[in-house]
């Protein structure tokens, strides 16, 4: 997808410029990958190749995030 696909969230209009510097933070982080087509700029994750590199690890932080969230509610 292009930025301009997320554009509009429900009812929750967004600017580009938010969203363009979303995208920078997340492919300065190596999260995504963004390539330009002509005036786009479409991105992609790199889902597969950081779940084959840090899984394990991606894993546990989820849990140990999921454990702390239902202790905070009791």
């Amino acid at each position: 997808m292009n930025c301009s696909a997320f554009m509009s969230n429900g009812n929750l209009k967004l600017p580009k410029s938010t969203l363009s510097q979303h995208f920078k933070i997340l492919r300065e982080a190596g999260l995504i990958r963004s390539e330009r087509k002509g005036v786009e700029l479409r991105n992609s994750t790199r889902c597969a190749e950081l779940k084959k590199k840090f899984g394990s690890m991606v894993m546990g932080s989820f849990r140990a995030y999921e454990i702390e969230a239902n202790e905070s509610k009791r």
